[in-house]
């Protein structure tokens, strides 16, 4: 079986393979999906994830530990600045569950894309660094 280079990646492909599967990249003419006819691809995202009440409760946690910074900050710097850090990751993982992710395949690499921003128009791989833009419910390749 004949190896040959993907025209969109350039990684070593199988000649009998209907996509690229490092990129996704539709390799055969004959392939039933829509993605050859057209150089966009898409892959659909999930349902927004919520999870109020661990948010509540990192978010009441966030809130109590302010004050002991001020404590830490008494007892030195570094215990100080550890506790002020605590106080801001729970913070962060309450906005997080409060407001709610979706997740989905990437439509370059595969690779799982998280989305945070509910009104973000795109996002930027964590594995193939490139932005995928998304579209209601899918992510899509910028082209």
């Amino acid at each position: 079986m004949p190896i040959i280079n993907c025209p969109e990646c350039g990684e070593r492909v199988s000649d009998a393979a209907v996509s690229c599967p490092h990129c996704g990249y539709p390799l055969s003419p004959s392939s039933p999906h829509p993605e050859t006819t057209s150089r966009t691809r898409s892959s659909p995202l999930s349902r927004v994830y919520k999870n109020k009440p661990a948010g509540i409760i990192m978010l009441v946690l966030g809130i109590a530990m302010l004050p002991l910074t001020i404590f830490g900050f008494l007892m030195g710097i570094i215990p100080g600045v550890l506790m002020l850090f605590g106080a801001l990751c729970l913070f962060a993982g309450a906005s997080s569950n409060l407001s709610g992710t979706r997740n989905g395949p990437c439509p370059y690499c595969g690779g799982k894309v998280v989305v945070t921003d509910m009104n973000a128009s795109a996002v930027k791989c964590p594995n193939c660094k490139k932005r995928v833009a998304i579209k209601g419910d899918s992510l899509e390749t910028l082209e």
